[in-house]
């Protein structure tokens, strides 16, 4: 329940042995629900880090043209968090990316958020306007060696985290080594 209804861990009705048809129909309609978008993307370090171990440069590239497709001037306000458009940011919040197909304006951080949320939910990611199927942003430069990249030493999430297959899965670690030997 916690992670397919996206419920919260600590929501009393995860816990209870039945549900009321009330609290069922409330569950299902996703009214208990908590938002899992927030804060989904690693830090700007481990992105940069990312970047660079696989070849790409380490500054963050916009997923899709930032310039006017059709000219249309950058105003008015953004249509996934509602704060103003304004041309020529510098931050990723302000920064702007542009729908080729209709040309109407995002915020480059929103439209990442955006993407990620389609993406989790195994949608195709569509323009917030005019739903047309946005462009893939280009691979990362770099050779596709196979090889792992660990960047834990950067990410302040994992520092002092037991990754240990006890430390995982406490008791069960035992059947787990018994059935891979």
């Amino acid at each position: 329940m916690i992670r397919v209804l996206r419920l919260d861990k600590n929501d009393p009705i995860v816990w209870q042995r039945a549900l009321l048809t009330s609290e069922a129909e409330e569950v299902l309609s996703g009214a208990r629900s908590v938002n899992r978008a927030d804060g989904v993307m690693a830090a700007a370090e481990v992105r940069a880090a990312y970047k660079r171990a696989a070849g790409g440069s380490s500054t963050e590239e916009p997923e899709a043209a930032t310039a006017p497709a059709s000219g249309r001037p950058i105003e008015g306000d953004c249509p996934i968090c509602f704060d103003d458009l304004v041309p020529g940011g510098t931050t990723a919040k302000s920064r702007v990316v542009t729908c080729t197909t209709c040309g109407n304006h995002a915020h480059e951080e929103c439209f990442r958020k955006w993407t990620a949320q389609k993406k989790a939910a195994h949608q195709s990611v569509t323009c917030v306007y005019c739903r047309a199927p946005w462009p893939e942003a280009p691979a990362v430069g770099g050779t596709d060696s196979g090889a792992y990249i660990n960047l834990k030493a950067l990410s302040a999430a994992h520092s002092g985290a037991d990754t240990s297959l006890e430390g995982l899965y406490g008791e069960t670690a035992r059947w787990i080594r018994y059935r891979s030997s």
